[in-house]
């Protein structure tokens, strides 16, 4: 026994030095973290003893994420560990000895210390038995202190803190006095007591002296010098504002004001204003600045308080010339903004009326030697009413100026009603004598109407809004003027109102706006610290062209949460769907108001039904297609200068899944299409798939121009292999290429081709031009013992050749031929069609995109286009007579009379080479009448009559003239 009380003893006498060991003290931190988590202290060294305060090294408090809120070299717990343990739940007071303080107040309102602290501040859970509350207080001597929040421009920082705050028990007390050099100081004191059932009281005094401030709102920064005292007093719904202040060397720049600096010496303020449940009672409010006063008239009347207000616009406009934009060389010499409210007196059946009138008059402004005057005030009169413990009533509210009539009356039970019209050209002639407005021209008008209401079993309000445009039109803001004929807007506000039945906050706006194919619904909540956003939008059709087909609407769907303290955008679900598909997705976009970087996936589902109608329309009703849906991913910036600069920082992949598609005979297999964008550089993914029985390779490309140019081209080893060509095929793709196939009938063979070069504009000035986009292509196209039936065009070719359609039943084109397009049209050279042995045909020129035909034939002369003479054979040999052919792919005309002009032109050659048989056969052969169609039929040969069945006889015409002119050239020589 003894053993154990001395083991006590020790443990009792060296628990101090205990205390202070590493590893304990590493426990202690450890526990203390558990409790008040996720708040953080560090402790880098204990000194304790039984009789002596608590000493502490090393003091760090670090909020939920980490950082460091206060830092203290030392502190000093006024308590002993007697005291600790038996004065218990009193902790007395823990100084910081030359603190850092470092607070920062978010965009959400949050307060960095104030998180840190809240653990803290809960007090002892245990303490619940009705004992002794739990005390304790926080004190930092000699400190420094920097306070950042969204409002200051910059954060304010004093060179030295003290500072006592009361933590428990309630209510939550503070004393702060903020020192710099220069006799700068500021003092704060106040309370927080939330123990009240009926409501929360906040108590915040302020006093200063020559303290430097700089707040920063809606891009304004205004700087000043505060002097004076503040006094702010929140007792439930209800706020008390008093206090005296003095702003010296007042000044304000920032984005907002446009490069102005207006500067004041002096602004003097004084309030005594409460708002409370039941109204507005202000009992003193008074300001004095260089451009504006308020305060309340010496000339009330009896059980009367008149409130005036002015602000000097000229002395305004000289302080903001940039923001206040009038045109150039113009000053504004007078003008003033007025208002008058008259409070009271107080009628007989208790309502206190309130009058109120606002007047923007006398203007008049200098532009050189002229002199510009407001055509007519803008004028605001309102008469308000209100019983102790009632709602407002607005008797009545007229708002009148040359372009503007508006008038409203009722109380929040009934509702406020609100009606007007807009003249949007008169407010255009009325601005454009004071602001250059550029090419901006307004003109149409609108007619508005709107109420407010409140529910007084929910405590709420919804206030609506609609207004309705007629012959609106807007020029200058966009590359096109905006016109409407008509077009309406309508907004709702609804949330939680005041027991006086004023807005108290707001739970939902609905916007929706409607004209011309425009049809859009959007629907905005609060949510905790962002906002809900739920919309439908459909664009209106539009036309690329005055001739060309419209393009079918688009409609947007998203389910989205906006994050403003982050600027940030979660899309929940992002829907675009088209008459040819949809596009389903979601993401985020960080920096929304930005660079608005794009994280987004999701699906691609075509709408292959359409796709197919589509495609039947523009070829042929039997085109078929299908697929299947496929991913999409985008992630970048989708903001830049052009179209370059954006890409060059999107990451992006987009798919076509095709499984098959028939187009003019053609039947393609499976190809899937991948288009990815990496840091600016296009990539398609190669397509390789099999096309009616061959193969088809295709790697294209996309190039990007310094311009924001977008071309498509295909890469080496593109082409076709062994294609198998039908009827349709010929008629519908190979006629551009050989013009005589167009109507061709049992159509074999096969085909093959290598594309050397293909240019496509897609995106860019080369895109653009009227006509659109021209296509660059060259290629070599090999046909493959490709044989067909003549056409009517090949028949009317080899009736010029003296061969029936029933003597060629088959034509034939086995070679390579060069093919190019360019401005528009289907250029080839080397195409040779075998009519018989020995016989061919040399087809080369165009064939326009919009199939006109600019083509030459080259017709060899036989011996059966003058009667059948095989003695004419060696005389005709080679001689080949060019047949221009225009028209059209579907009605051909061929030129015969440049083609007997071509004839005569043979004379010559003809001669020289019919020397051998003399030119007297040639003429009687010539002049030998053909047999009767009868006897030619005579044969039992059956078949078609020619398509020209005089072109036999034309030409003998043609071959009698030609030999007679040539003998008669020679000399006359029999």
């Amino acid at each position: 026994m003894a053993a154990a009380i001395a083991a006590v003893g020790l443990l009792v006498a060296f628990l101090p030095a205990l205390i202070g060991l590493g590893p304990v003290r590493q426990a202690i931190v450890a526990q203390v973290n558990r409790m008040y988590a996720p708040t953080t202290i560090e402790l880098s060294g204990v000194a304790a003893s039984w009789t002596g305060p608590v000493l502490l090294e090393g003091v760090v408090l670090r909020d939920g994420n980490g950082k460091a809120v206060v830092s203290s070299p030392s502190a000093t717990l006024d308590r002993s560990l007697w005291d600790l343990i038996t004065r218990r739940p009193d902790y007395g007071t823990l100084t910081l000895h030359k603190a850092t303080v470092d607070i920062e107040r978010r965009a959400d309102g949050s307060i960095d210390l104030a998180e840190a602290l809240a653990p803290i501040l809960e007090g002892d859970d245990e303490q619940d038995d009705g004992g002794p509350e739990t005390r304790f207080t926080l004190a930092i001597e000699a400190g420094s202190l920097s306070l950042s929040s969204p409002e200051l421009a910059r954060p304010i920082s004093a060179d030295r803190l003290e500072m006592t705050l009361h933590c428990v028990p309630a209510p939550l007390r503070w004393e702060i006095a903020l020192a710099n050099p220069g006799g700068q100081t500021l003092d704060v004191s106040g309370h927080y007591d939330s123990t009240a059932p009926e409501a929360t009281e906040v108590v915040v005094s302020i006093a200063g002296s020559g303290w430097p401030l700089a707040v920063e709102q809606a891009g304004v920064i205004a700087e000043g010098v505060f002097g004076g005292e503040v006094a702010v007093r929140m007792v439930g719904e209800s706020v008390a504002l008093a206090g005296e202040a003095v702003l010296t060397e007042v000044s304000a720049g920032g984005p907002t004001l446009k490069g102005d600096r207006p500067a004041f010496d002096r602004v003097e303020a004084s309030w005594d204003v409460e708002l409370a449940g039941d109204g507005i009672a202000v009992r003193r409010l008074a300001l004095e600045a260089p451009v504006a006063s308020v305060g309340q008239a010496p000339d009330s009347g009896e059980g009367q308080a008149r409130w005036r207000a002015r602000i000097d616009l000229a002395g305004l406009a000289r302080q903001l010339p940039n923001t206040i934009a009038l045109r150039e060389g113009m000053t504004l010499e007078r003008g003033s903004a007025d208002v008058d409210a008259i409070v009271g007196p107080t009628e007989e059946d208790g309502a206190s009326p309130v009058v109120v009138t606002a007047r923007l008059a006398d203007l008049v402004a200098r532009n050189g030697g002229r002199v510009v005057a407001m055509a007519a005030p803008v004028t605001l009169s309102a008469r308000i009413r209100q019983r102790e413990g009632s709602v407002v009533a607005v008797e009545s509210a007229e708002l009148s100026s040359s372009f503007l009539k508006a008038e409203g009356s009722g109380d929040l039970d009934r509702g406020v009603t609100l009606n007007g019209m807009l003249d949007l050209a008169a407010l255009d002639r009325q601005l454009r004598d004071w602001v250059d407005l550029g090419e901006v021209a307004l003109a149409g008008s609108a007619r508005f109407g709107g109420d407010f209401k409140r529910d007084g079993e929910n405590a709420a309000f919804t206030t609506r809004l609609a207004i309705e445009a007629q012959g609106l039109r807007i020029a200058g803001l966009t590359s096109e003027p905006i016109s409407q004929d008509s077009a309406r807007f309508d907004l709702i506000v609804q949330g939680p109102a005041t027991p006086a039945g004023l807005p108290g906050g707001w739970s939902r706006v609905h916007v929706a706006a409607r004209s011309e194919g425009l049809d859009a619904v959007v629907d905005v909540a609060p949510d905790a610290d962002a906002f809900a956003l739920d919309g439908r939008i459909t664009l209106p059709r539009t036309a690329p062209g005055p001739d060309e087909p419209a393009v079918a609407p688009v409609r947007l769907a998203f389910d989205a949460t906006y994050r403003p303290a982050n600027d940030r955008l979660d899309l929940a679900a992002l829907e675009v769907a088209h008459e040819l598909g949809r596009l389903r997705g979601s993401g985020t976009i960080e920096g929304l108001s930005s660079s608005r970087v794009a994280d987004l996936s999701g699906t691609v589902e075509p709408d292959w039904e359409q796709i197919r109608a589509l495609i039947a329309q523009s070829t042929e009703p039997q085109a078929t297609i299908s697929g299947n849906p496929s991913p999409f991913r985008l992630a970048g910036p989708l903001s830049g200068d052009s179209t370059a600069a954006i890409l060059s920082g999107i990451d992006a992949e987009l798919g076509v899944d095709v499984t098959g598609a028939v187009v003019f005979g053609m039947s393609l297999g499976p190809a899937p299409v991948v288009v990815r964008c990496v840091k600016g550089d296009l990539q398609i993914s190669p397509i390789d798939s099999t096309l009616n029985g061959g193969r088809v390779v295709l790697r294209p490309d996309v190039l990007l121009g310094e311009d924001g140019a977008m071309t498509l081209t295909l890469a080496d080893g593109s082409g076709l292999d062994q294609v198998e060509i039908t009827d349709d095929v010929s008629r519908r793709v190979l006629a551009y290429i050989a013009p005589v196939l167009r109507e061709a009938t049992e159509v074999n063979g096969r085909l093959s081709a290598r594309i050397s070069r293909l240019i496509v504009p897609i995106v860019g000035p080369a895109s653009e031009r009227d006509g659109g986009a021209p296509i660059d292509l060259a290629a070599r196209v090999a046909f493959h013992q490709v044989t067909y039936g003549p056409g009517p065009m090949m028949q009317n070719i080899l009736g010029l050749m003296g061969m029936a359609p029933r003597q060629v039943p088959k034509l034939t084109i086995d070679q390579v031929v060069d093919v190019a397009i360019a401005d528009g049209r289907v250029y080839q050279s080397g195409l040779e069609i075998t009519a018989a042995e020995g016989v061919a045909l040399q087809l080369e020129g165009s064939v326009g995109l919009d199939q006109t035909l600019a083509l030459r034939v080259g017709v060899p002369l036989s011996d059966r286009m003058l009667g059948g003479q095989e003695i004419l054979s060696g005389v005709l040999s080679g001689t080949r007579v060019g047949l221009p052919i225009g028209g059209t792919l579907s009605r051909p005309q061929l030129d015969r009379e440049s083609f007997r002009i071509g004839l005569r032109q043979q004379g010559g050659r003809l001669l020289s080479r019919g020397a051998a048989v003399g030119a007297g056969q040639l003429l009687r052969m010539l002049d030998d009448d053909p047999p009767p169609a009868s006897e030619a039929g005579a044969s039992g040969t059956d078949g078609p009559p020619p398509v020209a069945p005089s072109a036999e006889e034309t030409l003998r015409d043609l071959g009698r003239g030609l030999l007679r002119d040539v003998i008669g050239g020679a000399g006359g020589q029999p």
